[in-house]
């Protein structure tokens, strides 16, 4: 169950439902199917369908609303669910036996959360976009663990001990496949008043942690970007030109040839070239053209994100009643965050602030935000 990729599954829901469209209401679905109802007999087949496609927008508007009370479920099971993936190790065959058994056992208790985590995830997704949970067979995903919801409970069918990785989760229910024995998984409901708790402020808090979660893959080269080949070879011309690449680049190992590149040199040329856009690609372009490997911070960043959590929420404490909504820039946030963990960066290698007043804007706020919390600063600018 582990290659179930609920990542993905999460990410094509929030493509699909998270519309942010408040103006159409139930009351306009409504409107519109009144109209369509008053007009059926004597309108043409055109306006007819005008009036459908209005019905089909508003019930859009109406599911992205039933994403809202997926969101405030899914966010801490994901989060908790893509730490765990991150603490996943392999056996060393340097290390001993008792060490490796020691990191088998913690593998075995990651796993089984993992499992459990996976089948709270499927029960939201079962119970908020049925459709879709039907649709594209998520209902036959094998049940690995305990019942969601749940405390945990028997491995094996309490009729025909078939072991549980031979149940599938069901219209709300786990069934064995060998003997058809039905097992009822229980949740605690959410609140029809839940709704008022989710407004504008859970979809910015979705939002900046989803961009610095972005910020950190692309720090580390890991994100998924399709980069032109035209780009690199514009950003190759420029760097010859500029005589930092000879011109017989192509006949050298690519290490002797870019030894001179840094990432600095790629955010000044990408915007020589018009190619601004591949700003957040600067770290994976500068790795493919030199061969020199992207910083790693895979060990830090369940720390980053905790870190981003607490200056998040202090955040919307102090600026609660400012009328600024929008986070501070997540490159400046996560340099700050690698410098308080010590962890040897320069700001040069960042896409942060352009103008004087930003740059003395963020490092004031931040300074305020690290104060309240106890932390040490270390102004940029």
């Amino acid at each position: 169950m582990n290659n179930i990729d609920i990542l993905w599954i999460h990410n094509f829901l929030v493509r699909k439902y998270n519309l942010t469209d408040e103006a159409k209401t139930e009351s306009e679905y409504e409107k519109w199917k009144t109209l369509y109802e008053d007009v059926s007999v004597q309108a043409s087949p055109e306006l007819l369908e005008d009036i459908r496609k209005n019905m089909s927008e508003t019930e859009k508007i109406q599911d992205s609303e039933q994403f809202h009370f997926y969101l405030i479920h899914a966010i801490p099971i994901l989060d908790e669910y893509k730490g765990l993936q991150s603490r996943q190790s392999k056996i060393d065959f340097m290390s001993s036996q008792a060490d490796n058994a020691k990191k088998t056992v913690n593998e075995m208790t990651i796993r089984q959360r993992m499992n459990a985590l996976l089948k709270d995830y499927f029960w939201l997704v079962q119970t908020y976009f049925p459709t879709e949970y039907k649709k594209n067979d998520w209902d036959k995903i094998r049940v690995t663990s305990a019942a969601a919801g749940t405390a945990a409970v028997s491995s094996r069918c309490p009729v025909c001990s078939t072991d549980y990785d031979h149940f599938i989760l069901h219209d709300n229910h786990s069934v064995c496949e060998k003997c058809g024995f039905v097992a009822a998984t229980t949740h605690n409901s959410v609140s029809y008043r839940d709704i008022d708790r989710v407004n504008m402020s859970s979809k910015y808090t979705y939002d900046r942690r989803s961009h610095f979660r972005d910020t950190i893959a692309q720090y580390q080269g890991k994100q998924n970007a399709s980069i032109p080949k035209q780009v690199y070879d514009d950003l190759i011309h420029q760097l010859v030109s500029h005589r930092i690449v000879p011109e017989e680049h192509a006949t050298m190992p690519k290490e002797v040839a870019f030894e001179k590149v840094t990432r600095e040199h790629i955010l000044i040329f990408l915007r020589e070239i018009h190619q601004t856009k591949h700003y957040e690609d600067v770290v994976l372009i500068h790795h493919t053209l030199t061969g020199r490997p992207a910083p790693d911070i895979s060990h830090l960043e369940n720390d980053l994100m905790n870190d981003f959590n607490i200056l998040v929420e202090t955040y919307d404490k102090k600026y609660k009643t400012s009328e600024r909504k929008n986070f501070i820039n997540t490159q400046y946030v996560l340099f700050q965050l690698l410098r308080r963990h010590r962890f040897p960066c320069k700001k040069e290698d960042f896409n942060m602030l352009k103008t004087v007043d930003r740059k003395y804007f963020h490092d004031q706020v931040c300074s305020e935000l690290f104060a309240e919390i106890g932390w040490s600063f270390t102004a940029l600018f």
